[in-house]
């Protein structure tokens, strides 16, 4: 038996005169030998109001706003109970093999469909199809029947971009940030060439990562996350982060623990309710960032069991400006990883032993995987190497002493939570102690595969973490923490 589901009863008529079938109507739906049709009658579930989660909510005052669900309520709206009823005892059927989405074809009709399903939790056997109508002629009705699609196949990023490449849809929708997603797609990669802008709009999101302080940051020790944002629009645009590391910082000893995630690293997403994320999904960590670097954040925090204190979110234009504005780094590249020309920048090439690099080169070098054998790995690598002479260069006393001009230059650039007094102090801490910073570095590892992505509903490359090194990243973190050399955990 197959089950049709349209928006209102006037299109299930439409419906049933192009299918021919016999018009045997009962209460809420018309039922022949192969076809069940019935309808919604516009919303039968919305979301809940307030009061369904606090009763003191049911009355707006400006110390209960904003209200922001950690779990979001739905209902079944009383006037269409009765019509719910019907449907939902329809898509329950045991003979039901089939079921036809045929609401309308736009947004709102499909969110109509898609939380009837919620709600009514249909027959698991029966295969959910998409019917796609430009009109309700009897020759559009059949072709939207005959070329009905999988729900399913809609359900992904890549399932919209075959279907807008196989020219079944004129247009897509996407966010900005998705589109560093679509580029990383071999098939996709030629996307911005391939496609161009109708209409875009811009929306503002709350910035939820808000700075955990130290009573004393000139004294006490503290964890910073570092994000390198991939964004085209810039820093402050929420965007897959494409550099995640975590830097323990003890001023008492001197020394700072740089601890990286690869990108691909397969992680459980966690996030605050303003977020949006898809709380408790399992995806690539650098997709974190596409909600915002507290997602980041609390998925870190949540891995590696620690604490983070404070937020550095930087585009990676920025870099070139930042080495640039200090008068180059300097990187010691170990034996066997010279490299003579670097895919990120033609002519480009590093030596073994110490090489200085300009911003340009910095950037490159940072940003290079094709070149090595262990892919990202090694870019990871060079990212904490390009850090650590940046750190080297910006606790030097020249550019100490010039620091005003140069976060000047850079005020653009970067945002992090830590505060312009906080930032003040370490500076003069820097100044007047003139401390011998130890730098020590860790990496996060793990093994390769092909696993399903929250961010894309698909399948991608991902690095299944090795949960030892996961522990030993903690505890080298908490030692440094502690007054001790990350060094010494083994």
């Amino acid at each position: 038996m197959k089950l049709l589901i349209t928006e209102k009863p006037s299109v299930a008529m439409e419906f049933a005169k192009a299918l021919k079938i016999n018009m045997n109507r009962k209460d809420g739906y018309i039922e022949s030998d192969g076809w069940i049709i019935t309808w919604c009658v516009g919303h039968l579930v919305t979301m809940s109001y307030p009061e369904v989660y606090d009763e003191k909510l049911k009355f707006w005052r400006l110390d209960t706003l904003p209200f922001i669900p950690t779990e979001w309520k739905y209902e079944i709206i009383p006037n269409v109970q009765k019509q719910f009823n019907i449907v939902q005892r329809l898509l329950q059927r045991e003979d039901v093999e089939e079921i036809y989405n045929a609401g309308d074809s736009g947004r709102e009709g499909e969110y109509i469909q898609r939380l009837v399903y919620m709600m009514a939790k249909p027959n698991p056997k029966a295969q959910i199809k998409r019917v796609w109508i430009d009109s309700q002629t009897e020759e559009e009705i059949k072709r939207g029947i005959r070329e009905a699609k999988n729900q399913s196949e809609y359900d992904s990023l890549s399932s919209m971009l075959e279907a807008f490449y196989n020219g079944e849809v004129d247009s897509i929708i996407i966010n900005e940030s998705s589109r560093s997603q679509i580029l990383d797609m071999e098939s996709y990669a030629d996307f911005d060439n391939n496609t161009r802008v109708v209409y875009q709009t811009s929306y503002k999101v709350e910035n939820t990562d808000k700075a955990n302080a130290v009573s004393d940051i000139t004294s006490k020790p503290f964890n910073v996350l570092i994000s390198g944002s991939d964004t085209r629009g810039g820093f402050d645009e929420n965007g897959r982060s494409d550099v995640i590391m975590v830097a323990t910082i003890n001023p008492k000893t001197s020394t700072i623990l740089l601890t990286s995630i690869p990108r691909d690293f397969y992680v459980t997403t966690a996030c605050d309710a303003a977020d949006g994320c898809m709380q408790g999904a399992s995806d690539k960590i650098t997709h974190t960032g596409i909600h915002g670097t507290n997602t980041t954040k609390r998925t870190v925090e949540q891995l590696l069991g620690i604490e983070i204190n404070y937020t550095f979110k930087v585009g990676f234009d920025a870099v070139t400006e930042l080495v640039d504005a200090v008068g180059g780094v300097d990187v010691t590249v170990a034996p066997g990883y010279a490299v003579n020309n670097f895919n990120a920048l033609s002519g480009f090439s590093v030596h073994e032993g110490v090489n200085h690099l300009n911003g340009e080169q910095a950037l490159a070098f940072a940003r290079e995987r094709y070149a090595y054998t262990e892919g990202d790995r090694q870019r990871t690598k060079n990212q904490q190497l390009v850090l650590m002479g940046i750190v080297d260069k910006i606790t030097s006393p020249s550019i100490v002493q010039n620091y005003s001009s140069i976060m000047d230059a850079m005020s653009n650039t970067f945002s992090t939570t830590m505060s312009s007094s906080e930032i003040s102090d370490l500076i003069k801490y820097q100044i007047n102690n003139n401390p011998k910073w130890k730098m020590e570095q860790y990496m996060v590892d793990g093994t390769g595969d092909t696993l399903m992505c929250a961010e894309l509903g698909d399948a991608a490359s991902v690095m299944v973490p090795d949960q030892s090194t996961v522990k030993m990243a903690k505890d080298k973190i908490n030692a440094v923490l502690a007054g001790k050399s990350a060094d010494d955990v083994k």
